[in-house]
């Protein structure tokens, strides 16, 4: 680290070499995206990236997705349906659950729809469903960045479908009864998850889900999890989430 002062100016400071101008655009860098706002903050920012650590299994339901997932594993006909969202971050978490599917199943019998804002609206609307689904049948469908906001789209699907419902979102949570497997929004259970865990993106919390599910389901020779980090990197930057804790391993990985 480069012998500097902290500084919370928007200019570097006159007189700075090449070096010195790095270090001060890395504070910054700091403080527009991780929120550091004092010196002692930018040194334990500086010092050591954060862990990883296991936080996705902290959301309620978590459990029960991984039963229904390997539920679908024993089961040569099982298909899976994986409904995003048409922005970087939904692009890129649809990609990620893709590629835990494929490696699950097998490349046809996993499915994924990128809604068209102009054709389907916003989030899982009716018409977004219909053209997503109609004529045909899947065990599993998995809505990734968007779901949490339409509790009476998801539980019309619920009572038309016998497919596992799975949400995994970061949007605020609308008021409304979810009937699916599982809400793995940290938004949708404040208290039972960290107010990192609440910044992260869908990509983020759906590289946390797969980074997981490699550990219990022993899948590390079937998933390429730095394939996987790089693609949630790319989701989690060009959400502009908060750069710090669990979204900063995210990034430095």
């Amino acid at each position: 680290m480069f012998n500097i002062e902290y500084t919370t100016s928007e200019k570097p400071p006159v007189g700075l070499d090449e070096a010195g101008v790095f270090e001060w655009t890395r504070m910054a860098w700091a403080r527009k995206f991780a929120g550091v706002e004092s010196a002692d903050q930018f040194e334990q920012f500086s010092s050591k990236c954060p862990s990883l650590g296991n936080a996705i299994s902290t959301i309620p339901g978590f459990e029960a997705a991984v039963t229904a997932i390997k539920a679908l594993r024993l089961s040569k006909t099982s298909r899976v349906f994986i409904y995003g969202d048409y922005d970087a971050d939904g692009i890129t978490s649809s990609a990620i659950l893709k590629l835990l599917f494929q490696a699950l199943l097998g490349k046809s019998r996993v499915d994924v729809f990128i809604p068209d804002r102009y054709r389907h609206g916003y989030g899982p609307t009716s018409a977004g469903i219909r053209a997503a689904l109609v004529g045909s049948k899947y065990d599993m469908i998995v809505f990734v960045d968007t779901g949490s906001g339409a509790p009476n789209n998801i539980a019309d699907l619920a009572e038309a479908t016998d497919a596992e419902l799975l949400i995994i979102d970061h949007h605020e949570v609308a008021k409304g009864e979810f009937p699916v497997t599982a809400h793995l929004n940290p938004k949708a259970h404040p208290d039972a998850t960290s107010g990192e865990l609440r910044e992260c993106s869908a990509a983020g919390l759906a590289y946390l889900f797969v980074d997981e599910l490699t550990r219990i389901l022993k899948l590390e020779k079937m998933l390429n999890l730095d394939t996987i980090g790089v693609i949630a990197a790319i989701g989690t930057v060009a959400d502009v989430v908060n750069l710090s804790g669990i979204n900063r391993a995210i990034v430095s990985r």
